[in-house]
């Protein structure tokens, strides 16, 4: 078992439906990787459950800033030149120091998803590092960090529509 290649240019991938296809690290995998790292391009997840990322590095009982330690156990957005939207899907028991789930530095558009049950030291759920955020008719449930459990927003833009962020 492997992490997958990064995602370094335009790319649409249409699942089938999030209760239908799960891509996932194994529960008994001993290899440390997020599900998608994404370096450039334009990016469309659809119809997917990401699941158990684990970035490399992550170490959730040290503390430090956003600067330091893994980011994104489930999706890490590491160009300003990115442009990601995840719909219809669903991130979930992913782990990094920062973004449990999604750690940004891109623009993120977030639809008709779920992000759950994630941890991170900062931003259980999300981590806005840098660029865009809009969250739209989604939930953030159940993640957890020592700062900002839902999300944690740095210094970008963030946008929440319709949308339910509880229990973090």
């Amino acid at each position: 078992m492997a992490a997958l290649p990064n995602l370094d240019s335009n790319l649409f991938i249409d699942g089938p439906g999030a209760s239908n296809l799960t891509i996932q690290r194994g529960a008994d995998a001993t290899e440390e990787f997020r599900i998608f790292t994404v370096n450039g391009g334009t990016i469309a997840i659809e119809g997917l459950t990401l699941s158990n990322g684990l970035a490399p590095g992550t170490d959730l009982d040290t503390e430090g800033g956003t600067t330091s330690g893994s980011r994104g156990g489930g999706v890490s957005v590491t160009s300003t030149n990115s442009n990601v939207t995840l719909e219809n899907s669903v991130i979930e028991n992913s782990l990094a120091n920062n973004g449990g789930a999604i750690a940004n530095s891109g623009a993120l558009n977030v639809v008709n998803s779920t992000i759950a049950d994630n941890q991170g030291v900062n931003g259980g759920g999300i981590i806005v590092i840098d660029g865009s955020v809009n969250i739209t008719n989604s939930t953030i449930a159940g993640n957890r960090a020592e700062i900002g459990g839902g999300i944690f927003n740095s210094v970008a833009n963030l946008t929440v529509t319709s949308s339910t962020i509880a229990n973090n």
